[in-house]
């Protein structure tokens, strides 16, 4: 991968839920400040995000097991904003373009990965999140469970 493409971007030094509803068109700067580990199927993750609601919710998800492979280490990252949302939340449609894998329920509720680089991030609202198993089976398992399918192959 190309160097520039690892750098660090500037972190946010505001709060992150807001600082990602301040008019920003891209907030590419979002500060995730909370992160932990967790085992699924025995391979190591670290969630990143700024929502609490989010670890807690991993934790019902993978907080079962404990590490027993040393393959991979993968990094998810997922970022709340406070845009209100409708009382429905749709099914994500799921798209594919070679290496490139997409959730998309809305226009603030969605998922990027890239299943070479393992890089990736889950963008939801409030209202998701609240909806602690929408959220669970529709983008925090199936983010972990394809980024684990395609770097333990």
């Amino acid at each position: 991968m190309a160097p520039e493409l690892l750098r660090e971007f500037p972190q946010a030094k505001s709060d992150p839920i807001t600082s990602f509803n301040a008019g920003n068109p891209l907030p590419f700067d979002m500060e995730l400040p909370l992160r932990r580990s967790f085992y699924p199927l025995g391979y190591s993750i670290e969630i990143l995000t700024n929502e609490p609601a989010v670890l807690a919710a991993a934790g019902d998800s993978f907080g079962h097991t404990r590490f027993t492979r040393e393959r991979t280490k993968l990094e998810i990252r997922v970022g709340v904003s406070c845009i209100a949302g409708g009382d429905r939340l749709p099914e994500p449609s799921r798209r594919a373009f070679n290496h490139m894998y997409s959730l998309v329920a809305d226009g603030n509720n969605q998922a990027l990965l890239d299943l070479n680089t393992g890089i990736n991030f889950i963008w939801l609202t409030n209202a998701a999140v609240n909806d602690r198993l929408y959220m669970r089976n529709n983008f925090l398992e199936k983010t972990v469970y394809l980024l684990l399918g395609a770097f333990i192959v």
